[in-house]
């Protein structure tokens, strides 16, 4: 008789998770992703190609959009530096792969259909001339910045320290916009960045703490809320799904279904459907506390900029830290958005020298590796 319950108790349970899990993939359903990355890394053309195949791919689809707006202004579009609020700013290092034109031909597109009220511009800090950065400089504006410092750029600590100093100097170009955007030139606009942006610059003419905002954090990395998020919204489930059947806390079908939803969550969902509920409640990108790494995209208040730079360049010369290691140990306020803003395309490391493995595509990776919902 026992055991006959108990097999009962078991079978309504896994029916109970049968049907969670069926709701969970309605939601994410419903609810629009803001990451973006099914369309730049596109399943249908992304898993027969290579990686340099699927780049050239790539940039071959951008270049179609350049060319057609190529007669077109980017002043003329949304007005200039002084009319917008933000002013975008993407630093152009002159590197291979063509990851330059492929955020240009975004920024271009989202700024064109009305969902970017931005100025955009490039900051030159290449060496040498560069095709590519000549080519996009007859539709974008270009600054062209040079470095008073000279630098080893044969050793790991030299490109290190021309790469900080790099930015510091653009982080300098322009101070004509109430904030001050900077996009290295592998990251690519996510599709809602417009709309995204627009949120950011709303909370920090709210908060005049903040001194600036990181828009991009790889998924691997993201910690602090994400861990505290899943495992309070796993515990929900499984106290649920555990009483509504046992009438009670059996602790070893609440254990392993608590442990079964953190393991679902952290494969098929991670922390982006978290934000994509919360854009679709609010209409705002949530920031916390800023985590460590990384800069492919931060927004800056233009009135910090002064006492920033001021800091930052006197700590590269001391210390010679990476950029983003000196942004996580400055004194300044500083905050961190629950979705990223961009796409890290750039899968040649110009610092390390090799090939490294993108975060989009570690998370496509990942999902690829497990059957539904395991």
């Amino acid at each position: 008789m026992r055991l006959s319950i108990c097999a009962r108790g078991t079978l309504l349970h896994l029916c109970a998770v049968t049907i969670a899990i069926i709701v969970l993939s309605v939601i994410r359903w419903a609810v629009p992703s803001l990451s973006g990355i099914h369309k730049v890394f596109p399943s249908n053309v992304s898993e027969h190609l290579s990686v340099n195949e699927f780049n050239a791919w790539r940039t071959e689809q951008a270049n179609g959009v350049i060319a057609r707006f190529s007669n077109l202004l980017l002043q003329n579009s949304h007005g200039t530096e002084a009319e917008s609020a933000v002013n975008v700013v993407i630093v152009a290092s002159g590197r291979e792969g063509y990851f330059l034109t492929q955020v240009v031909a975004a920024l271009l597109e989202l700024q064109n259909t009305s969902t970017l009220d931005a100025a955009i511009s490039i900051c030159d800090v290449s060496e040498t001339a560069n095709d590519e950065i000549d080519r996009i400089s007859q539709i974008v504006p270009r600054i062209k910045i040079r470095s008073p410092y000279l630098h080893d750029y044969g050793s790991y600590e030299g490109r290190i320290a021309k790469e900080s100093n790099d930015y510091w100097l653009c982080m300098n170009a322009t101070h004509n916009s109430r904030y001050l955007l900077l996009i290295e030139d592998d990251a690519v606009p996510v599709p809602a960045f417009g709309h995204l942006l627009h949120s950011i610059v709303q909370r920090m003419d709210s908060d005049q703490k903040i001194d600036f905002i990181k828009l991009y954090h790889p998924g691997y990395l993201r910690k602090l809320p994400y861990y505290f998020q899943v495992s309070l919204t796993s515990l929900l489930i499984s106290l649920l799904l555990t009483v509504s059947v046992w009438r009670t806390v059996r602790w070893l079908p609440f254990m392993l279904t608590f442990a079964f939803f953190v393991y679902h969550f952290d494969v098929h969902y991670t922390y982006q459907l978290f934000a994509d509920l919360r854009y679709a409640l609010t209409g705002s990108a949530y920031v916390g506390i800023s985590e460590s790494c990384c800069t492919p995209a931060v927004i800056y208040r233009s009135s910090s900029i002064p006492n920033m730079l001021d800091y930052f360049t006197l700590q590269t010369h001391n210390n010679r830290s990476a950029k983003d290691d000196l942004l996580d140990e400055s004194p300044f306020t500083s905050r961190l958005t629950d979705t990223n803003f961009v796409i890290h395309i750039g899968y040649v490391s110009v610092i390390r020298g090799k090939i490294v493995t993108l975060d989009a595509i570690r998370q496509l990776q990942k999902q690829s590796e497990h059957v539904f919902p395991f």
